[in-house]
């Protein structure tokens, strides 16, 4: 294990990693300069449908992440600290008197009408060259957008991305992360806020963006009673776009170095020191995202295991037990050795939100 220049001191902190079908808290210890995982607990992240569409249980998320903590906090010393980090693009209203309702999916049908519209009013070519960020259904302001047509924004006062509304309900301020701030197709290059010429443009109310913080912010303490009596614990922004914390990890030996990020969606890219907007790298579908220390994820979004996490859901297949484990392998198994159709199915991101609905 390498060691890590953070001296002598011995201290506990914990992350919740939320994913588009699970998440985990994770614990881990620094004692003189070395880091040591000491603990994870996982849990599972299911979407819902109502009458207004596909949803997020955010609410639910928040007891699963808190009963983690608990749990990994039972097992050891007081954390010094607490970060989130969580999928791009989704977010919660909050009302006057809390959350509006349950977060939309990105992958609800909704963005389908806010997609030409704002293509009508920001061309997403010219964004590109201006941010670098490509147009994608999935990204907050097309949802945003859907919110604004429907009527939602009127009684809100704040609008939090995902990792920040739990990091909130913590015990954090009312903040915005700036890794995740740049994939909302409403942010400034490089980590600089939000675009209010932008939400000026598409008639979003100012009101409901909060301030942009960068990774390594305190932003609060803990609440009294979520984790031990007694205990005084910190939340820290963190690179909060799950992929921004992810591409932190790699464990390259310089700056010359690919990643491939798997989960639901599939991000494939290189880490470099400024924004690119070329028209070759807009035709190609690769946008641009903010990382640690004001660097650049240049990535191309593709497909990923969301159609198969969600058939292994209809079919009861996606529990953790041994029975639905050997039953995975057995269907993946026969997958690979049944005979190609000649039918192609087209993955792209815009096909597989579709699919995903």
């Amino acid at each position: 294990m390498p060691e890590l220049p953070l001296g002598s001191a011995t201290f506990r902190a914990a992350a919740v990693d939320l994913g588009g079908s699970s998440g985990r808290v994770v614990s881990a210890s620094v004692d003189r300069g070395r880091l040591r995982i000491d603990g994870v607990h996982r849990f599972r992240n299911r979407a819902f449908t109502d009458e207004l569409g596909l949803r997020w249980d955010a609410q639910r998320l928040f007891r699963d992440a808190v009963a983690g903590l608990r749990a990994l906090r039972a097992e050891g010393p007081e954390f010094a600290s607490v970060g989130v980090d969580a999928w791009s693009g989704d977010y919660g209203l909050l009302a006057y008197d809390g959350l509006l309702d349950a977060p939309f999916h990105q992958r609800d049908a909704r963005t389908d009408r806010s997609f030409p519209a704002v293509e009508a009013l920001l061309p997403g070519d010219q964004a590109f060259r201006e941010t670098g960020v490509t147009a994608l259904p999935i990204m907050t302001i097309y949802q945003l957008m859907a919110d604004l047509d429907a009527g939602r924004l009127d009684t809100v006062r704040r609008m939090l991305l995902m990792p920040d509304l739990l990091a909130h309900w913590l015990g954090a301020a009312e903040v915005a992360e700036a890794t995740n701030v740049s994939s909302t197709g409403l942010a400034l290059p490089y980590g600089r806020g939000w675009d209010h010429r932008r939400t000026a443009v598409l008639g979003l109310p100012s009101r409901i963006f909060p301030e942009t913080v960068l990774p390594g912010t305190v932003t609060g303490r803990v609440t009294a009673g979520i984790l031990a009596p007694g205990d005084a614990t910190d939340i820290t922004t963190v690179a909060s776009h799950d992929t921004a914390s992810a591409v932190v990890a790699v464990p390259a030996r310089d700056e010359n170095f690919a990643f491939v990020s798997c989960g639901t969606w599939i991000l494939t890219g290189v880490e470099v020191d400024r924004i690119i907007t070329s028209d070759r790298a807009r035709e190609a579908g690769f946008t641009n995202e903010l990382g640690l220390d004001g660097t650049v994820r240049f990535l191309r979004i593709a497909a990923g295991l969301w159609i198969v996490n969600e058939c292994m859901r209809e079919w009861g297949l996606d529990g953790w037990g041994a029975r639905s484990t050997a039953a995975r392998r057995e269907l993946l198994a026969r997958a690979e050795a049944a005979p190609a159709t000649g039918i192609l199915v087209d993955t792209g991101i815009r096909d597989c939100c579709v699919l995903g609905r």
